[in-house]
């Protein structure tokens, strides 16, 4: 596929301007000893996953991807002394996508409650997961009902806090309001040590009431 930029074609257009997508000091470049240590866990961590799970599907430069059932894989580093600290997932809805099977709703909720204790069992005892779900239908009784409502105690996780994420895109209905917002779950190991960097994620452009801009 050719993709082709085209600037100024109506009067009046605006230039677009690049979106930031992270903080300005996420976009710095590394230091050297930083890129060297960097790269040197990278390797290290490699060669445990593939001592565990085979090849990966795609490595480079920090990044690695295997492609496969999940639950598979979380059986396999189950078996290792492989933790996790962080996992952020989303799981197929059991809304008829191409890529789902769709199961009845008791084995739906069964299949959530097993990959959730595997994630669990291979998270550091500080860890914690992000859970990201939508609605699903429940038959005979609700359309849109929210995913949270049937899994968010189906683990050993400590539920910390349910975060509504919010989006302007969506499916239009005309007989009800579209549900254009899906929820994440934070969960938690230990709910008495985490991890939570409240000012690194703070909108530095948010004015509170009885507060300076970029005040604290």
């Amino acid at each position: 596929m050719q993709v082709v930029a085209v600037q100024s074609i109506a009067e009046g257009f605006v230039d677009h301007q690049s979106t930031q997508i992270a903080p300005s000091s996420l976009l710095q470049p590394f230091s050297p000893e930083l890129e060297k240590d960097r790269a040197n866990k990278f390797n290290f961590l490699k060669e445990i996953l593939v001592s565990h799970l085979g090849q990966p599907f795609y490595s480079d430069n920090g990044f690695i991807l295997y492609q496969g059932d999940a639950t598979d894989f979380l059986s396999k580093l189950s078996h290792s002394d492989i933790k996790i600290d962080l996992t952020v997932t989303s799981p197929p809805y059991n809304i008829g996508k191409e890529y789902e099977r769709v199961l009845s709703i008791n084995d739906y909720v069964d299949w959530c409650a097993n990959w959730l204790r595997q994630i669990d069992q291979i998270t550091q005892d500080n860890g914690a997961l992000w859970l990201n779900v939508g609605y699903l239908e429940v038959p005979e009784k609700g359309l849109c009902v929210p995913i949270p409502y049937l899994l968010w105690d189906k683990s050993p996780f400590y539920l910390l806090q349910e975060i509504v994420w919010k989006y302007g895109a969506g499916v239009s209905t005309k007989n009800r309001l579209s549900p254009r917002n899906e929820k994440w779950l934070f969960y938690l190991k230990n709910c008495q040590e985490y991890t939570f960097n409240l000012d690194n994620i703070r909108d530095p452009n948010v004015k509170y009431p009885n507060q300076k801009k970029n005040g604290r």
